[in-house]
């Protein structure tokens, strides 16, 4: 079994993630996603501090 590795950067959208559907066409792959939130990314994203307290739990 293979395993992929997607990386959300800079947001978590699933419908047109190209990476994403790319990572899933193989029916037997284990795909593992990963989003790292740092305070510099909500920075450079103007993310709003109320939707902070939401990504660990996304």
């Amino acid at each position: 079994m293979s395993t992929h590795l997607v990386w959300f950067r800079a947001d978590l959208r699933l419908h047109d993630n190209l990476a994403l559907a790319a990572a899933c066409r193989d029916p037997r792959a284990q795909v593992l996603a990963l989003f790292i939130a740092t305070p510099q990314q909500w920075a450079a994203h103007a993310m709003a501090p109320a939707r902070r307290p939401i990504l660990p739990r996304s």
